[in-house]
């Protein structure tokens, strides 16, 4: 009995795994990136709240009597970023543990050794766990100073910490699991936010339509099946707690039973994938892949499965590359539930006549674009790194192509892909257009807003490509430079010059010249506000023109420097 219970510690779980795992990923220039970028923030936070203070107050009686609303607002904005940034670190940190090691044919080696299933997947999950851990320590200490000055009860800041870590370890799980089976960590942390994002917020709306809408037998059902919802979603629950702590409302829902059923969910999910990984790596002990490369070779030939290569055959390739899983059943349910999502919405449109409103069409058209914006950011991101994941790289820089013909073909072929989304939008405001909702002057005013959004997003993301060593590292070193770019530089110099360019800088973002379009042409008189100015279209169009410009010029010049440094540390990848 002894000897069962000394088991039952954290080395046993894990065994090696996490030592190594911690040791590997401590030594990474990003963590230390990841670290400074987080202690940004967290500073900029208290700065705007010190900003606040100095701005609306007079006195100083005035100001210490504002302090625990200050406190107040500081600690629930720290604690929503950390809910929300910790989800999407794990995931993108996790995307790519499992599949690394089937891929570089590791996985059936660690299971030669006394090493087992669980102690790899509990390795694998605690180490990028555990990192981020090191980041909620961090503002520990600031929220314990600011609570001398009253405003926060120590109890809302340690439930919203124990809300976090259990939704971090529910998010580590599934992008373990996808993990297993997905090739690409960009592909791992596609589904694993997609699915977060539909089990926490298209299924509560799909269950609040249901009840409001829906016919009584539905009504009901609904209504039970949100009750259930509540536990198991952490944006409810971090919202109830937020609300009760401040007095803003009182909900039923209890952290510690939410926390708990989040830990057992995650158990589940870690014994399932626990499953899969010691069935890939016993397949790839019993030679599976090698079978299935014979059956492929004992199969006649048949010139029908054979593709002719069209045009450029970089492009041609980027094009033919699977997207999404490989499963033909998934791939159509995949597509059925983007159909009926899409005429969902219309649907609801028409019903509630809100889509007769020319307003209504400007932040259905920003999401248009940001997902188009972001789709093709992640196929960029991809395009090297996942050469060099598969050790392609040197083939391909053996082959009788450029540089240049390399990079710029993979950036053509990976913002095509992206293609389905620019028909839609295109689709969507040509009808509206015809209806006379939207001024047709977006015709020839957006694609100068979009391009220029496009450009400089992809151009960054295709650099970090290069010379980073993982696709799921050169997504979020993409994301963070232009947080750096759009949020966080307009705020810090918005702080210090209080007033004088602050507009310009904010304008210079490709999403708030995007607004000013779409404000411009949903009303009748076809102004835009330009600073504090009203131009006309020919003053807009000029003023897209010179960001344009400017932005396709940076563009060019990110994508130079990609070319040279394509051919630099091509092995690195492999020595990582």
């Amino acid at each position: 009995m002894i000897s069962k219970i000394s088991k039952l510690n954290l080395f046993y779980l894990t065994g090696p795994i996490l030592e190594k795992e911690m040791t590997v990923r401590s030594r990474r220039k990003g963590m230390y990136w990841q670290r400074f970028m987080y202690i940004a923030i967290l500073t900029l936070i208290i700065g705007i709240a010190g900003y606040a203070i100095s701005e609306r107050s007079i006195s100083s009686a005035f100001q210490i009597s504002r302090m625990s609303a200050i406190v107040a607002t500081i600690t629930t904005t720290l604690l929503w970023v950390q809910f929300l940034a910790m989800q999407l670190l794990v995931v993108s940190t996790l995307s790519t543990s499992i599949n690394e090691e089937i891929y570089r044919k590791t996985l059936g080696v660690l299971m030669t050794t006394p090493i087992n299933s669980m102690q790899i997947v509990l390795g694998k999950l605690f180490s990028g766990v555990f990192q981020l851990l090191l980041l909620l320590a961090i503002s520990m200490p600031i929220l314990a100073i600011i609570r001398v000055y009253g405003g926060v009860d120590i109890g809302y800041v340690i439930s919203g910490v124990c809300i976090t870590i259990t939704a971090m370890l529910f998010a580590g799980a599934i992008s373990l699991s996808f993990s297993v089976k997905t090739r690409r960590g960009r592909d791992a942390a596609s589904k694993t936010v997609g699915l977060l994002a539909i089990a926490y917020w298209v299924l509560p709306m799909l269950m609040m339509l249901l009840m409001q809408f829906g016919s009584r037998f539905w009504s009901v059902i609904a209504t039970k099946l949100m009750a259930y919802i509540y536990y198991v979603n952490p944006f409810f629950a971090m919202q109830s707690e937020t609300t009760n702590k401040f007095g803003f409302g009182a909900t039923t829902i209890q952290w510690q039973f939410h926390c708990l059923t989040m830990l057992a969910l995650t158990t589940v999910i870690l014994a399932y994938t626990i499953k899969r990984v010691r069935k890939a790596a016993l397949g790839q002990i019993n030679g599976a892949e090698h079978g299935k490369i014979e059956k492929l070779l004992s199969k006649k030939s048949d010139n029908r499965d054979l593709r002719t290569v069209k045009g450029s055959p970089i492009i041609w390739k980027e094009l033919m590359a699977p997207q999404g899983s490989k499963n033909k059943l998934v791939k159509k349910l995949t597509r059925i539930l983007t159909a009926l999502v899409i005429f969902g919405i219309y649907g609801l449109g028409f019903y509630f006549e809100w889509l007769y409103e020319a307003e209504a069409h400007i932040p259905i058209i920003i999401i248009y674009v940001s997902l188009g914006i972001l789709s093709s950011m992640n196929n960029v991101a991809g395009t090297i790194t996942t050469e060099k994941e598969a050790r392609t790289l040197p083939i391909l820089l053996c082959s009788p192509l450029s540089n240049r013909h390399i990079i710029f073909g993979k950036l053509i072929g990976a913002m095509r892909r992206s293609l389905w989304i620019w028909i839609l939008m295109t689709i969507h405001i040509i009808v509206f257009i015809l209806a006379g909702k939207i001024n047709p002057a977006i015709l020839i005013l957006l694609p100068f807003a979009i391009f220029t959004g496009l450009i400089v997003t992809c151009s960054i993301a295709m650099h970090c490509s290069v010379n980073r060593k993982s696709t799921s590292s050169a997504i979020n070193t993409t994301v963070a430079v232009l947080a750096v770019l759009y949020i966080l530089i307009p705020i810090i110099w918005a702080l210090i010059a209080r007033g004088p360019g602050t507009e310009f800088i904010l304008q210079a973002n490709p999403m708030v010249l995007m607004g000013i379009v779409l404000e411009g042409v949903t009303n009748d008189s076809l102004r835009f506000r330009v600073f504090d100015n009203s131009v006309g279209f020919n003053g807009m169009l000029g003023y897209l023109l010179f960001w344009f410009i400017i932005y396709s010029f940076l563009g060019y010049l990110l994508l130079v420097l990609s070319q040279e440094n394509l051919r630099k540390n091509i092995f690195s990848a492999a020595k990582k």
